[in-house]
């Protein structure tokens, strides 16, 4: 029994100089990878490729790839603050951190536009053709002064969004004489119906399907959805959006003043359609834009309604901000 009761001190007594002595070594190797590494005095070297990126929206960005870096011996992980980017200028910061906890930093731009050597199209009436400005609108100006790699004016003068006094001048005519260009848009820019109200084409009603065939393209409600349908079928996959044409409070058409309360009519009517068909707008209808193009006066309107070509350049930045929000329609 004494024997048994010495064996289990035995026993015991060696498990405990086992541990110990692989505390021991633990404790050993942890100061010499300590010691090791306080040797390693190397501060990391974090040096950028390209000060300055551009990108267009459909790109996959890998902000690591924009550095290079060097550690000392003991190594090291580099990290960049931003995985997303938005649209516009982006300052992209890269860590480099070494093992031994000495750290360095580096920082550049990154510019990432929707827009960039892309195609565009802009479709509508007088206003998107130019017609006091030789047919120079803000569908040139954009192209002119901007990164897209083409930008076609087809707006045509005296079009309506509606057939009902002449089914020949009817925008989807113009739109579906463009089904066949070579290029396929990623931009479609819609405009319309300033000559549908001043010709007094009846509202109508806006259809609870998208069926072309519940559409009645004699009034304006079923000639925008009809508008709509034809554009976003062709292009489903471009980004489609819609300027709103401002209301201008001095405008006389054979006589006859152009009346807000009329125009608000088809503007109500014009939102919620957008709404439905998930278009999105930029409304030039705003408080903010009637003071930008000075409606009330003929600086920027010479007519009172079409503008000139000081006009086209006021509002053009504008339009090509609002391009860079559109996302793909499908």
């Amino acid at each position: 029994m004494k024997s048994k009761k010495k064996l289990i001190i035995i026993i015991f007594l060696l498990i405990v100089v086992f541990l110990l002595i692989g505390l021991f070594i633990f404790i050993y190797n942890h100061k010499k990878e300590e010691k090791k590494e306080s040797l390693d005095k190397t501060v990391p070297t974090i040096t950028v490729i390209e000060e300055q990126i551009i990108i267009d929206g459909d790109t996959e960005f890998d902000p690591l790839k924009n550095v290079e870096v060097k550690f000392g011996k003991s190594g090291g992980k580099t990290t960049c603050d931003k995985d997303r980017l938005e649209v516009g200028e982006n300052i992209i910061t890269c860590t480099a951190v070494g093992n031994n906890k000495l750290e360095a930093k580096a920082t550049y731009k990154v510019n990432m536009s929707k827009t960039l050597q892309k195609s565009a199209i802009f479709f509508g009436d007088s206003i998107v053709y130019g017609f006091l400005s030789n047919g120079y609108s803000w569908a040139n100006y954009i192209g002119d002064n901007y990164d897209l790699k083409t930008s076609i004016n087809a707006g045509i003068s005296d079009y309506r969004v509606s057939t009902y006094d002449n089914p020949n001048k009817w925008l989807v005519s113009e739109v579906k004489s463009h089904y066949d260009d070579s290029e396929n848009y990623d931009f479609v820019i819609l405009q319309g119906g300033v000559n549908d109200v001043l010709y007094n084409t009846p509202i109508g009603n806006i259809s609870d399907s998208k069926d072309i065939n519940s559409f009645d393209p004699r009034t304006f409600c079923g000639g925008l959805e009809s508008y709509l349908f034809y554009v976003t079928t062709k292009w489903p996959n471009s980004r489609i959006g819609y300027i709103i044409t401002y209301y201008t409070p001095n405008y006389t058409e054979r006589g006859k003043k152009w009346s807000y309360n009329d125009y608000k009519v088809y503007y109500d009517k014009t939102i919620e359609i957008l709404n439905k068909w998930n278009i999105k707008y930029i409304n030039l209808a705003s408080d903010d834009f009637n003071n930008i193009l000075r409606v009330e006066e003929r600086t920027y309107l010479p007519d009172y309604l079409h503008l000139n070509r000081a006009g086209y350049e006021v509002v053009s930045p504008y339009i090509y901000e609002f391009m860079q929000t559109l996302d793909k329609y499908q």
